[in-house]
């Protein structure tokens, strides 16, 4: 334990030593006189000269830099040259039993010394020298008992020293360290020992000393938390920083350790430090409470990290779901039935949520990373809700409103390790803990609404907002995932919760007349509270009406009267005041979504509730108050008869509304007073809507006469205004006539007129109607003049009818002139402009006080404007302007494109009257369809505007364009009128072809209905005419037309170019067209064969059109479309399908396979569709060529082209792969190795690139004479290009690329030595670490004969290498150095070449390893000295200082792998020397042969060695490896294992260890086992032997284990030990020990599995005889499926068992295992694994057991067993609802089924058998036809290892258990690599298929179709590079 010290912390520090304030007159200069000081005899000499070496070789690590030359290391060394281990020190400190300031300064030297050495590896081992002997025992000791008795001062220099020694050389020896320290003594310098404690825990210890330490010492470590909180500032910094760094950052330390260490205790003691908020000086940001903060924030707010475990979120746990949680989650299953973070629960109550913002904060987010700890919450703290004025209860609602507030778990709504939403909803209880909690009752919120101060009102009406708008938003996401689910209203499980929790809330929210009475009674005051409160109140009602709505229709509420608050402000003509503007807001919100509001009553005594909801839609600022003032204007007119007919117009009105706001004295330039528009308007449309209203059908007849239509149809009518226009203008016209308006008013109802009758033209059918408006307004226009005789108002009346009469003519006619607003005669006595421009120029913006006199202001002058002519905008306005003007206002036919694109900005920007895209687009129409036959530029400009527009809106995602567009075909007469007209120009036919391209893309082969009438009439009019000029006219539709009519279309024109001259290229865009479209229909049947009876016409077209490129392609493409798929190596006729999904490739696969076609010289295809590429790029003049020709006619050119430096790269590699093609022919093959020949001494090494490597290699792949001298030469060049990029110090990953393609060319060659001792010595300086420099280098070493000089200087090279010990991937290094070393093995095997590679060695069993281990072996027999001995230094470490002695070489094993390497020890691993090439790999296991040699070495130890250290050696599980070796097939390793335990059993007779008797009793007994033999040669024991004593080995030094009472129980009862019988396995099997048979029986099941791995006739014989195979066959029987991990363990035993030769005839022939098994899959369902399990042993079982044995000695029913066992598992992988989910064992599942049906019809087959097979073969092939959804089509680079190849796909066999399944990961990181092993098994299966069917597919025609095509790309020929 850590105890307090008794001095303060400020007194420990007076009591150190004061090393700052040395006295540096008195120092040593040299050692001489170190060495005479300290071997005095003199006390007092000797405790002055210590003081002055201790302060002279003081070193703070942590504050400063120790430069190599600085004088105290140089002492140090020098020191140490003279006297290694300082003995001196030792000396005196021996000496100094009594003397505590002797024992103080020798522990302060010995720690400088350690802490100076340690800061360069270059003097690490002078400090390893002093290390060991402070870790002898004795010293040990001296430590220990200073630390328990010494004074304050010894203590602290003695934890200090520890720390030193913990610390040296990046914790060489921190392993010995915590074990030499005494942990359960007490330390009264705590900083010191909490330093020395948190030593074994820094970032950069290594992981197994941590776990080690936290292991054994967990309560060391967790004492230090305790008291935290009155240590010092840094030490509290340090602590965490290492908790942080050391522990929680280290991936490799398990986290079930980590959680262990924080549990609840530790972070109450972390929880004190938040009431730390003081720092030293300034730093603040390093204060207690920040660091603990940030700590806690780390660990406890991050799901998945920490202890902050993912939880189901709002979801109860199930128990079903630890299921699928993987096993690195394994820890959170043990925090208790409800929730996994139970941890975080409870020290959620003792947060002071209330006091501090640090802990608030933090409860906020382990709340918000855990949402299924809120509902636990509320009951675990103490809130006070109940509504009261204080500190305390105003806290606790804002707490609970902020976790209210936190955001929704969406992720938890999401099934685990999918993307599909969970089907099932949360459960009730805990959705409304998280919206409206218990806590916060009805009777809570209702007390609060009503209180009697406003503040208590307020807040808790904030609360309930928090709690209404969190429900709101849980509602939505519950309705949008039961739309996801497409769920019923009957059934739906989602919606059915929604309603629900709706009417959970209704029943706690106060009663809505609660908040209505609030509601009126802040309306009578005016104080910023009750605004406050107010703006609360109706954010609530908005909400009670949203989500509540019935609550409402209870209640007898006047919602007009809100109105009213809102519209009061604004009869001032004044906008709203800012903070009016919410109260605005959520009542317009209110009442859009009331159904009782009206909006036609009568607001008040004049006007209507409309006309408000208009004035706040003219006068507001506010987009978003604008957009819900449109909107319940909408809800009010748009169901009445008004605007019933299309409510999309009242836009327009309302877009006609003016935004200007005048002054009270606003007047003209002539003294006329201007009044406010928008009363004016606002008034008069009140009173017209109420008239029309009263008497609707009146106005309706009126408005058909007035626009002259009779018995109108809903489609038509919907073209006619509304009938308001009728009383608007009716109205109008009378009030003028009776004088009624003043000039301003009329001049205003004008204007908006005007406004409206532009507007309206969008809508409108034709111009006119737009006439008939422009007539009315003239009326009106010519009665207004008699209002006023103001010249002024005047001539604003002419300018509002010209603007319109223009804007008309302008759509008619864009080259007509705009008609002047003023008459010649009045321009000359009037030009206001110029007095407006002066008023602007002499206002001062200075003279403004308020905003509204600023929008004043700026009124007046656009009014002063618009009483003038129109000044001319320029063409930047148009972006400010709605796009209807714009496009009234543009001249379309001189319009640029960039013009254009302009116009289709604005087109969808928001400043357009309409919002349809239809209506935005309807002038457009309208010039289009009144434009003249004649302006061809004027219409062609409005198509390319129209395309223009659908093409940005089709790239932005602006609107659904495409199906406005295609209403617009359908239902406009104007495109209607072109689509079908036969007298368009050619501009005007490819600016509609582009049109239709835009709407409906060729290419997508889709049958668009809106075209469809006009293709079929292009197509009547083309069959019926037979007319070539249709055929140019019907160009836009070709694309478009059936697969029939293109090729009548096509033999039209054909027929026409045979009979007539088109030399003028007039049928070009035409034929081109129907080319086109006749390649987008490929591969159509229908098509292909139609076209292939055409092939000749086709050819003939080259030479009548101008681009032959179309009509070529369409050849090739024919041509191929008669080939199956994969014929040329690629997966469909995309060479680059990446990513693409597997059911489009075999879709195509499958149509091009049954129209395959017999094709003359298909080989040559490929060639062919690149000739006119390469003629293209080439420039080549020839055009015609025969196949016979090309190997003459163009090798040279192209070579040439494949070569020259300034070719094209797309021109080289079509020439290369050309070449390649040619290659077949012998010719062209000497043609082309002679020719690169030649070219490459011209042309130098420089421009060697991919493809001409790859040429090389396919050059050399026919091993022609011819060839290969000339390829031998070019290698010779080429290996100059190699040297000079070696001598680079930099390459680039492409030209490493391209050198590892060279390996091919180069093997098998001769090369000169001096050029490849230059290579390899550039590859070797500067490219070690690169994995093709190291191929290129073992491949010339092993190919050339260089010296042994050289040998030895490229060994010194690598040895020497500053980066050797850095490089990852040592299989290539370790590789050339094998080369290397045989080579001359006499000469390299020197101490200098092997010492250093034992850094590199790590002992397992990965060829890297097993080949430095035949390099020892090399030095071993070469020098005939054992390699034993260099394995005193060897560490499992590359980075770690090397050992000093073979005891911490073997502590350094990891003990669980080396026992993991003793059950599984490799019987056939020798002494002798063995290839690598020959072992199995598995860097898993150690090499056994590697553990057997450190324990002789032990052995030979001939040191004392402690107690400790035994015990320890002996966890390692060495000798445990030992005891497996005597069951090895090897001789010399039995004997050297023999040897090994009779030496350590003479060791063990006097080591004073307690488990010594009960080591010595095992190896009696194992040595007694061993039968005597005549000959010199050990007996082999059986493996179940061997085993078995390794685990009782084991179990005495792991007592608590439950083995070893058993095994030392079974042991001591018999005198001898029975090597005939199989030990415990009845008592163990059939344990009935409560609590402790589930154990037995498993270890008894594994230790089984492990004496069948591998085991002999002996270990067969012995459970043969046991019945052993019976008893597990009805244990597996009497198990139940839930019993996964004992019915896995019975699975890993019969793998095992079907795995061993000698134990498979007698499992088939006399135990029937075959039918078992198909027993047991009859009997149940198998769960995945198991299917896969099965499978293995089925295999197995196929492969091991003799087929002809079995079949004659079981009468012919063997294999007929085996395939109904297939069968019965091809059934179940069929049914989806049990496989959803496991796609990847479901492939790996087909796979060895069709691995094994080929097993099996290799062996020979009846007929009856074979039909047997083939149905097998039919059913899993559509279970595998059927997965091809779920896989992506691979990369090119992975797909060109998917080629099949016999023998790579073939995994090993038989399989073993370790081959057996485990529950995939499924992350999101391995989806990618699934699918590639997804496809790889898809391939092959595919492939194993294919051959079943063609041994038996004499009816299966069908099988073998779909399995040929499938299985051609991936067998076809080598893909193009």
């Amino acid at each position: 334990m850590v105890n307090r010290p008794t001095l303060d912390v400020k007194n420990e520090s007076v009591k150190r030593p004061r090393h700052t304030t040395i006295n540096r007159k008195t120092k040593f200069s040299n050692v001489e006189e170190v060495l005479s000081t300290l071997r005095a005899q003199d006390a007092g000499i000797s405790l002055q000269g210590l003081k002055t070496l201790r302060n002279q070789l003081y070193f703070d690590k942590d504050g400063s830099i120790l430069e190599p030359q600085d004088e105290r290391l140089f002492l140090a060394r020098s020191w140490l040259e003279r006297s290694p281990s300082v003995e001196e020190i030792f000396h005196i400190l021996e000496a100094a039993t009594n003397n505590p300031n002797l024992i103080q300064l020798c522990f302060d030297i010995l720690a400088s010394l350690l802490d100076l050495l340690s800061t360069h590896s270059i003097d690490h081992p002078y400090g390893l020298a002093i290390l060991k002997v402070l870790l002898s025992q004795s010293n040990l000791d001296t430590l220990n008992s200073n630390i328990s008795n010494g004074s304050q001062n010894v203590i602290l220099s003695a934890l200090k020293l520890f720390s030193a020694m913990s610390d040296f050389g990046g914790g060489a020896e921190k392993r010995a360290v915590m074990d030499g320290f005494t942990w359960g003594q007490k330390a009264n310098i705590r900083t010191a020992y909490i330093n020395f404690i948190l030593s074994f825990l820094s970032k950069l210890t290594p992981t197994t000393i941590k776990m080690a330490f936290l292991e054994q010492h967990k309560d060391i470590f967790l004492s230090i938390f305790k008291g935290i909180d009155q240590d010092p500032h840094h030490v509290i910094r340090h602590v965490l920083e290492t908790s942080w760094e050391g522990i929680w950052n280290d991936n490799k330390l398990k986290r079930t350790i980590k959680v262990a260490l924080f549990q609840e205790r530790t972070l109450l003691h972390l929880l004190k430090l938040y009431d730390h908020e003081e720092a030293e000086g300034n730093d603040q940001e390093h204060a207690p409470a920040n660091v603990v903060h940030h700590f806690l924030l780390a660990i406890m707010t991050h799901p998945g990290f920490g202890i902050c475990f993912r939880d189901r979120g709002w979801y109860a746990r199930e128990e079903s779901d630890s299921l699928t949680y993987d096993k690195d989650h394994q820890d959170e299953r043990s925090w208790g039935n409800k929730i996994y973070n139970k941890i975080l629960s409870n020290i959620l109550k003792p947060l002071k949520v209330n006091e501090s913002p640090r802990q608030q904060e933090l409860v906020f987010k382990i709340l918000q990373a855990c949402p299924e700890l809120i509902s636990g919450y509320w009951t675990s703290i103490n809130l006070t809700l109940e509504p009261r004025l204080s500190s305390r209860w105003i806290t606790n609602i804002s707490i609970l409103g902020t976790i209210i507030s936190s955001p929704v778990p969406i992720d938890c709504f999401i099934l685990p390790n999918s993307v599909h939403i969970n089907p099932a909803a949360p459960p009730l209880r805990s959705i409304m803990a998280n919206v409206l909690p218990t806590v916060l009752n009805r009777t809570y919120l209702t007390k609060g609404l009503q209180s009697t101060s406003n503040l208590v009102q307020l807040l808790t009406g904030l609360t309930l907002t928090k709690c209404l708008i969190k429900l709101d938003t849980v509602l939505s996401i519950f309705k949008d995932n039961s739309l996801k689910l497409e769920e019923d209203d009957a059934s739906g499980k989602w919606l059915r919760r929604a309603q629900e929790v709706q009417k959970e809330a209704e029943r706690r929210v106060p009663d809505v007349m609660v908040i209505i009475g609030i509601i009126q009674r802040t309306q009578a005051l005016n104080n910023p509270s009750a605004t406050l409160l107010s703006e609360c109140v109706l954010r609530l009602l908005w909400l009670y009406q949203k989500l509540f709505p019935r609550s409402l229709l209870e209640i007898k509420f006047d919602t007009g009267k809100l109105l009213e608050t809102v519209v009061e402000p604004l009869r001032a003509a004044a906008p709203g005041r800012r903070n009016n503007i919410l109260h605005q807001l959520h009542i317009l919100r209110f009442l859009t979504d009331n159904d009782q509001f009206s909006g036609l009553n009568k607001m008040g005594s004049s006007h209507s509730q409309l006309y408000g909801i208009l004035l706040l839609h003219a006068r507001t600022e506010n987009l978003a108050m604008r957009g819900i003032a449109a909107r319940l204007s909408n809800k009010v007119l748009s169901s009445s008869i008004l605007f019933m007919h299309d409510p999309a117009e009242l836009d327009l009105w309302l877009q006609a509304l003016p935004r200007t706001q005048r002054g009270s004295n606003a007047k003209t330039s002539d003294g006329i007073p201007l009044s406010d528009e928008t009363i004016a308007i606002l008034t008069f449309l009140d009173d017209c809507i109420q008239r029309c209203s009263k008497t609707p059908y009146r106005y309706l007849d009126e408005l058909h006469i007035l626009f002259r239509r009779q018995d109108l149809n809903d489609a038509h009518f919907a073209h006619l205004p509304s009938p308001l226009l009728v009383v608007v203008l009716e109205q109008l016209k009378a009030k003028i006539s009776a004088k009624l308006l003043n000039p301003s008013d009329a001049l205003a109802l004008i204007t908006f007129i005007r406004k409206l009758g532009v507007g309206l033209i969008t809508k409108l059918s034709s111009l006119d109607d737009a006439r008939i408006i422009q007539l009315k307004l003239n009326e009106l226009v010519s009665e207004a003049y008699l209002v006023s005789d103001s010249m002024v108002i005047q001539t604003a009346f002419q300018r509002e009818f010209t603007l319109f009469s223009n804007t008309i003519n302008f759509i008619e006619n864009p080259t007509v002139i705009p008609q002047p607003v003023l008459t010649k005669d009045r321009v000359a006595d009037y030009n206001p402009v110029q007095s407006t421009i002066s008023d602007i120029r002499a206002f001062t913006f200075t003279q403004l006080t308020a905003h509204e006199n600023v929008c004043h202001k700026a009124y007046e002058i656009i009014d002063g404007l618009r009483f003038t002519v129109p000044p001319p905008s320029s063409e930047r306005i148009k972006q400010l302007l709605p796009f209807e003007l714009c496009d009234i206002h543009t001249s379309i036919e001189n319009s640029l494109p960039e013009d254009l694109t302009v116009l289709s900005q604005v087109f969808y920007s928001n400043h357009s009257w309409n919002k349809s895209f239809t209506r935005r687009l309807a002038i457009a129409l309208n010039r289009l369809k009144v434009a003249s036959p004649e302006s061809d530029l004027f219409r062609t400009g409005l198509l390319r505007l129209i395309e223009q527009i659908a093409d940005y809106g089709m790239k932005s995602n602006a609107m659904d364009v495409k199906t406005a567009l295609q209403r617009i075909f359908v239902e406009s007469d104007t495109i209607r009128d072109i689509c079908y007209s036969t007298t368009l120009t050619q501009m005007e036919t490819r600016a509609l072809s582009d049109l239709l391209n835009v709407i409906a893309d060729p290419t997508e082969k889709l049958n668009i209905e809106a075209i469809k009438p006009y293709c079929i009439f292009w197509e009547n009019l083309i069959n019926d005419t037979q007319d070539v000029s249709i055929c140019l006219k019907a160009e836009p539709w070709i694309p478009y037309m059936q697969p029939s009519d293109l090729i009548h279309s096509l033999d039209l024109v054909l027929r026409i170019i045979d009979n007539t001259n088109y030399a003028d290229g007039t049928l070009n865009y035409a034929t081109e067209s129907i080319l086109f479209a006749l390649s987008l229909q490929l591969p159509n049947p229908y098509v292909v064969k139609q076209l292939q009876s055409r092939i000749g016409y086709l050819l003939s077209l080259s030479s009548h059109l101008s681009e032959k490129v179309t009509s070529e392609k369409l050849v090739l493409a024919v041509l191929e479309a008669g080939l199956p798929t994969g014929y040329n190596g690629l997966l469909g006729s995309d060479p680059h399908p990446s990513h693409a999904k597997f059911g489009n490739v075999i879709e195509e696969s499958d149509k091009r396979w049954h129209q395959r076609t017999v094709i003359s010289e298909i080989l040559h295809l490929d060639f062919l569709r690149l000739l006119e590429d390469i003629d293209r790029y080439g420039n080549s003049s020839s055009t015609n060529h025969e196949l016979s020709d090309f190997p003459q006619l163009w090798s040279k050119s192209l070579l040439a082209y494949a070569y020259h430096p300034s070719s094209c790269p797309q021109l080289r590699s079509l020439s290369i792969y050309s070449l390649k093609i040619l290659s077949r022919n012998f010719v062209h093959r000497t043609l082309c190795a002679t020719w690169l020949v030649e070219n490459t001494r011209f042309v130098g090494p420089t421009s060697v690139n991919p493809e001409i490597i790859r040429l090389l290699i396919n050059l050399k792949s026919f091993r022609d004479q011819e060839v290969a001298e000339p390829i031998e030469l070019i290698s010779q060049t080429i290996l100059e290009w190699v040297g000079q990029r070696f001598a680079d110090e930099e390459i680039t990953t492409t030209t490493m690329s391209n050198i590892s393609l060279l390996i091919p060319i180069l093997q098998g060659n001769k090369f000169k030595s001096s050029v490849v001792e230059q290579i390899v010595k550039s590859a070797i300086r500067n490219h070690l670490d690169i994995a093709s420099a190291l191929q290129i280098s073992t491949l010339l070493v092993r190919s050339t004969d260089l010296k042994p000089m050289v040998i030895n200087q490229l060994l010194q090279s690598i040895v020497q290498h500053s980066r050797l010990y850095l490089i990852s991937d040592l299989d290539l290094l370790t590789e050339l150095l094998y080369a290397l070393f045989l080579a001359y093995p006499a000469n390299t095997c020197q101490p200098s070449h092997v010492i250093p590679l034992l850094r590199l060695y790590q002992g397992t069993m990965a060829i890297p390893d097993i080949r430095l281990f035949s390099i020892f072996q090399l030095y071993e027999r070469q020098t005939k000295q054992s390699v034993t001995s260099l394995f005193n230094r060897w560490t499992s470490s590359r980075i770690s200082t090397p050992s000093q002695n073979i005891i911490k070489s073997i502590l350094t094993l990891d003990s669980n792998k080396v026992f993991r390497t003793c059950l599984s020890y490799p019987k056939k691993r020798s002494l002798s020397d063995q290839r690598p090439e020959d072992t199995i790999p598995n860097k898993e296991y150690y090499d056994p042969l590697f553990i057997v040699l450190m324990a002789s070495q032990f052995v030979l130890e001939t040191s004392v060695i402690s107690v400790p250290d035994w015990v320890q050696v002996f966890r390692t599980n060495i000798f445990s490896v030992v005891i497996s070796a005597l069951s090895s097939k090897d001789d010399d390793t039995r004997r050297v294992g023999m040897a090994i335990l009779g030496g350590l059993q003479n060791r063990l007779q006097d080591t004073g260890m307690i488990e010594s008797n009960q080591v010595l009793y095992v190896l009696n007994i194992l040595k007694n086992s061993l039968q005597p033999n005549e000959q010199d040669v050990i007996f082999r024991l059986p493996n179940f032997i061997t085993i078995f004593m390794a685990h009782a080995l084991r179990s005495i030094f792991y007592p608590s284990s439950f083995l070893y009472s058993i095994m030392s129980r079974f042991l001591l009862q018999r005198p001898e030990f029975d090597i005939t019988d199989v030990p415990l396995l009845y008592s163990l099997l059939y344990s009935t020990e409560d609590g402790e048979w589930i154990k037995h029986r498993t270890w008894m099941i594994r230790y089984l599995t492990q004496v069948m791995d591998d085991g002999d006739f002996a270990d067969w014989k012995i459970l043969r005889r046991r019945h052993t195979w019976d008893l597990i066959a009805s244990m597996w029987q009497a198990s139940k499926p839930d019993e996964r991990a004992f019915r896995r363990n019975i699975l890993e035993l019969i793998t095992n068992m079907t795995a061993n030769q000698y134990a498979i005839p007698s499992l088939v022939l006399r135990s029937q295992i075959v039918c078992w098994i198909e027993m047991q899959l009859k009997s149940e369902v198998p769960t995945v694994n198991e299917l896969l399990a099965w499978l293995k042993i089925l295999e197995n079982i196929v492969v091991v057991m003799d087929f002809d044995k079995a079949e004659k000695s079981l009468s012919g029913t063997y294999a007929d067993s085996v395939i109904r066992c297939l069968t019965r598992i091809s059934n179940t992988l069929g049914q989806t609802d049990i496989m959803e989910g496991w796609d990847t064992l479901r492939f790996e599942s087909i796979y060895l089924i069709s691995r094994t049906l080929l097993r099996i019809s290799e062996k020979g087959s009846t007929q009856t058998r074979s039909a047997y097979i083939l149905k097998v073969a039919e059913k899993i092939s559509s279970v595998l036809f059927g997965l091809e959804s779920v896989l992506e089509v691979p990369t090119n680079a992975s797909r060109h290892d998917y080629v099949w190849k016999e023998g790579e796909l073939v995994v090993r066999v038989p399989h073993k258990v370790q081959d057996l399944p485990i529950a995939p990961n499924l992350d999101e990181n391995g989806l990618s690599s699934r699918n590639v092993h997804n496809c790889r098994y898809w391939a092959v299966s595919v492939v194993f298929l294919w051959r079943v069917t063609m041994k038996h597919a004499f009816s299966r025609q069908a099988l073998w179709d779909n399995l040929t095509h499938r299985g051609l790309p991936w067998t076809g020929s080598e893909e193009r590079q």
